[in-house]
């Protein structure tokens, strides 16, 4: 079976029982795609509205339209969230019409209109659903402890518990790991964040966009900057990767393997300077005394 559609809206945040403050409650919501999208549709009078959990329609504002990674709030009270929290300026913040977050769990449903039939009726479709719970598998600390519910990733499932912890509130603000996604950078550059535009390479330096992601460079200029150096002393062969913008939020791993065949056996090089990991800085280097060697760099997001 086909893992469910998730976005291009989801729910990233979810703080039903703040404790001894119960109006402090919020949702947040967040633009998981790479193009705009407008929650509201006049010219065929498209809807977006929960329909379960709290009311909220959409169209009763003016025209909302979040951009690629925008996050928008949904509050309780907007008197009492703005004593509680402080949010950038930026980020936008409306006062639900009713309802209240059940502090034992519920469903929080977010639909839009369909196409209308022949017969003229314009179903609800479904854009994201969590049915969350105070016990376990979900974490139960969002359960009266100060803590919310968040996402730990944007593109997974919402209405699984696994994809979800619980941590100090931080609404309107982007994790870093959002932020520092394939996702967030191709949206940086205009680029599309289908698998099929990964492979691609405009500028034509060798490197596809995925690579330009990592290495943190631009995908639009090439850049004359080799992925590796390797100089030779009487030591042996010394590899130096050159990696000018590292990514904390990514792990490098270099291995190797003497014979390249369909079942290489490959070795992960330790790549340390002085017993500092390679994470921890810009150009880490390994030493081989091998007369022919291979080696691939991968990396775990």
């Amino acid at each position: 079976n086909a893992y469910p559609l998730v976005g291009p809206i989801t729910i990233t945040e979810i703080h039903y029982h703040p404790g001894e403050n119960a109006d402090a409650e919020f949702i947040e919501l967040m633009n998981i795609s790479d193009i705009e999208v407008q929650l509201f549709d006049s010219s065929n009078s498209a809807r977006w509205i929960f329909t379960d959990g709290i009311t909220f329609d959409f169209s009763k504002n003016d025209p909302i339209s979040l951009a690629p990674l925008e996050v928008i709030l949904l509050v309780k009270d907007l008197s009492v969230f703005n004593k509680t929290f402080v949010v950038s300026d930026t980020t936008r913040v409306f006062e639900w019409e009713s309802g209240s977050l059940s502090n034992q769990g519920e469903k929080l449903e977010l639909s839009k209109s369909g196409e209308v039939d022949l017969e003229g009726n314009q179903p609800m479709i479904r854009v994201d659903r969590v049915v969350y719970d105070d016990n376990v598998p979900w974490p139960v600390k969002a359960d009266g402890d100060g803590f919310s519910l968040q996402k730990i990733g944007f593109n997974l499932y919402g209405n699984d518990a696994s994809s979800w912890t619980a941590s100090d509130p931080t609404p309107g603000e982007v994790p870093a790991e959002f932020s520092n996604s394939y996702s967030a950078w191709a949206s940086q550059f205009g680029i599309g964040i289908q698998h099929s535009t990964k492979i691609e390479d405009p500028d034509q330096d060798g490197r596809p966009n995925v690579i330009e992601w990592l290495m943190d460079t631009n995908p639009f200029f090439a850049e004359e900057i080799p992925l590796m150096h390797a100089t030779h002393d009487a030591q042996g062969v010394s590899l130096q990767l050159l990696l000018p913008g590292i990514n904390q939020h990514i792990d490098y791993t270099l291995e190797s393997t003497l014979v390249l065949t369909e079942n290489s056996n490959w070795v992960e090089v330790p790549l340390e300077i002085n017993g500092i990991s390679m994470n921890s800085v810009n150009q880490p280097s390994a030493t081989f005394t091998q007369a022919a060697i291979f080696l691939k760099a991968h990396s775990i997001v």
